[in-house]
């Protein structure tokens, strides 16, 4: 009988153990699966966020094209209207640069004619004085009607003094009376 109680508790305890080794197999199975979980539970945020991100970034994109699709809009309005500034500004300069309207506007608006006879004075230019040369002024000089006047060594038009002085008996009628 102690045999046979000590063979039944030999069993009861191998059953035991057999049953031990089963939970514990259950048991790291287990826990196999919750670390797989966890790392599928990892890659699967990881994809969620690539997937946010890349939406994000098409919407961005898709904002971002539209925005300049209008600017090129705008940009071709403006330059049409610049276009058609500049065709209206080149038909407006055609237009004044006509010879007959030029010659109209400078008849009526500023009484302009033509030169004749009548209306044309000659004046004679005569060689000024040269200061700081003791050469006399060329017969060259003379003929030509321009004068010259050197003071300082620094040459000064004749021209223009005689053209003031035409002016000053043109406009001083005090002048126009004594040459009369």
């Amino acid at each position: 009988m102690v045999a046979s109680r000590a063979a039944r508790l030999f069993n009861i305890e191998e059953a035991r153990e057999a049953v031990r080794q089963q939970e514990l197999y259950i048991l790291e199975k287990k826990e196999g699966r919750a670390k797989a979980l966890k790392k599928d539970k990892k890659i699967v945020i990881a994809a969620v966020i690539v997937c946010f991100l890349a939406a994000f970034g098409y919407i961005f994109s898709e904002a971002v094209i539209s925005d300049l699709g209008h600017q090129v809009v705008t940009l071709k309005e403006e330059i049409n209207t610049v276009q058609n500034q500049n065709d209206r500004l080149g038909l407006e300069i055609n237009q004044l640069q006509n010879m007959a309207r030029i010659e109209e506007y400078a008849k009526l608006n500023l009484a302009m004619i033509y030169p004749e006879q009548s209306n044309t004075t000659y004046m004679p230019i005569a060689v000024a004085e040269l200061t700081n040369e003791t050469t006399p002024p060329s017969a060259n000089n003379e003929k030509s009607g321009l004068t010259v006047t050197v003071k300082d060594n620094l040459f000064v038009n004749g021209f223009l003094a005689s053209v003031t002085d035409l002016f000053d008996r043109y406009f001083n009628k005090e002048a126009l009376a004594a040459v009369k």
